[in-house]
């Protein structure tokens, strides 16, 4: 299993796993504060006990909070990598354009998906204002490779057809050989050109 498909799998669960435990800490704590408001009376440490159930509460509504927003990255991941499947040249402007969005809001994804590693091998290239994918560049050469090598009168090479294949990885749309197994561009995992 590749790095990114790890760390996609990892975020998504502690996303679940923060969801659960979080529901069932504000829905304990929630009945704790309810039980005592019915019988204030009856305690003398009440009001404290109040508080460090609604604290407690908090805290489970605070996982609630984090756990969304593991699931929103996720999703949005997902779309930026569809997104940028069609965008040759990682642009980050025309990528900011297709997904209806600021430049800004943009490059602030795009550098915590990384950091993340949800992109392996990626890094941004601010000089170029562009997300640079090491697989995707290979990829890009080799065909480059290719054709020119077809062009060539003197050798006798093959036309190397292309197909395109949908990850299963991340969902991202590759060109790879017929034929050829290779790494998804985006999160490297293995995909076959059939």
């Amino acid at each position: 299993m590749n790095k990114a498909k790890v760390a996609l799998a990892a975020d998504k669960t502690v996303s679940v796993v923060l969801k659960v435990i979080g529901i069932i800490d504000v829905v304990f704590w929630s009945i704790g504060v309810l039980i005592f408001l019915a019988d204030y009376d009856k305690y003398d440490y009440s009001s404290t006990m109040i508080i460090v159930y609604l604290i407690l509460a908090g805290l489970g509504v605070w996982m609630i909070r984090i756990s969304n927003k593991k699931a929103r990255l996720i999703e949005t991941f997902r779309k930026y990598v569809a997104v940028i499947s069609n965008v040759p040249n990682g642009f980050i402007p025309d990528i900011a354009n297709a997904l209806n969005t600021s430049v800004d809001v943009v490059m602030k994804n795009l550098e915590l998906m990384i950091k993340k590693g949800y992109f392996v091998n990626a890094y941004i290239d601010r000089n170029l204002n562009s997300i640079i994918i090491a697989n995707r560049q290979a990829i890009v050469n080799e065909v480059e490779q290719t054709k020119t090598a077809v062009t060539q009168p003197k050798k006798s090479v093959q036309n190397v057809q292309m197909v395109t294949v949908k990850c299963e990885g991340c969902g991202a749309v590759n060109s790879v050989p017929k034929g050829s197994v290779g790494e998804c561009e985006y999160c490297g995992s293995p995909i076959k050109g059939k």
